[in-house]
Formats: C-alpha cells, sequence, structure tokens
C-alpha cells in the first residue's frame, strides 16, 4: 500500500470527525422572583430552545435585600420548571444556594440549577 495513499485517508477520517462534532455551550438564563408570566412563557420557550440545540443551560435565580425571606417562590419556579423541561431534559446539578456580598455592603443570594438534554440513542 502506498504511504501516501494512507496519509490521505487518516486526514479524510479526522476531517469527517471534526465535521460531526458538537460543542456544548452553557447557556444561561436569570430570573426574579417577581417575574412575571409573560415574560416567564418567553425565557420558558429559550429554554426549550437551547435544550433541542444540544446545549446546557444553567438556571439563576437572583434575590436582593426582602427577596431573600420569599424562598418558597423560587421553590416553586425552579419546580415549574423542571415540569417544563421533564421530557427534554435531565437535571444535572439540583438548585444550589449560593451567598454573595457586594463591595456596596449588599448582600445577594443566587440560587442555580444546570439542565442538560437526554441523551439520544
Amino acid at each position: 500500500m502506498d504511504y501516501n495513499k494512507f496519509l490521505y485517508q487518516q486526514q479524510k477520517k479526522l476531517a469527517l470527525a471534526r465535521k460531526k462534532q458538537k460543542q456544548v455551550q452553557v447557556k444561561e438564563l436569570t430570573f426574579r422572583p417577581g417575574t412575571e408570566e409573560g415574560d416567564l412563557k418567553v425565557k420558558l420557550r429559550k429554554l426549550v430552545e437551547f435544550i433541542e440545540n444540544g446545549d446546557k443551560v444553567k438556571v439563576s435565580v437572583r434575590l436582593r435585600g426582602r427577596e431573600m425571606a420569599h424562598k418558597d417562590l423560587v421553590r416553586g419556579l425552579f419546580e415549574r420548571i423542571e415540569k417544563h423541561v421533564e421530557e427534554i431534559a435531565i437535571i444535572e446539578l439540583p438548585p444550589k444556594y449560593e451567598d454573595r456580598q457586594l463591595a456596596s455592603a449588599r448582600k445577594i443570594m443566587q440560587i442555580i440549577m444546570v439542565i442538560a438534554p437526554k441523551k439520544t440513542k
């Protein structure tokens, strides 16, 4: 067998493998506890669109000041998101709390959840 022919075939195989490759991105959607129904529906549509494209989605809810007392609203929001995407996605990271202190002495709490598309066979 000709060595140059072998190298050519190897290059073609590598090029074909690179062509079929999909790079997964992590998209982020940010909510607030007071997000209204219309805005929520728009964001949920975008969430489904990102997942159908094969991207992971990081859903975060930011709470400031007195909003931190209403974690039950946030829990309900996350449950609604989970129900909305249960057929097409899995929860990779369940809701997790993170506290942050800003330089202006204001405290912000952020709750994060990561959603990934289900594996296709």
